[in-house]
């Protein structure tokens, strides 16, 4: 299963992404060791998640 997911930054951008386990990708985006994108823009909320059945 496939998660789908949208952060907003404090820059009020959104960031979007898939994965298979939603909590531990957003502890790496929050240690900075996840997308250079969001180095940046931190903090960050989680807006929308979806589950995805592919």
């Amino acid at each position: 299963m496939y998660i789908l997911y949208i952060l907003k930054c404090n820059d009020d951008t959104l960031y979007t992404e898939i994965t298979i386990n939603l909590e531990e990708r957003l502890k790496k985006h929050g240690s900075l060791k996840g997308a250079k994108y969001l180095r940046g823009r931190l903090p960050f909320n989680l807006e929308i998640y979806y589950n995805l059945f592919i």
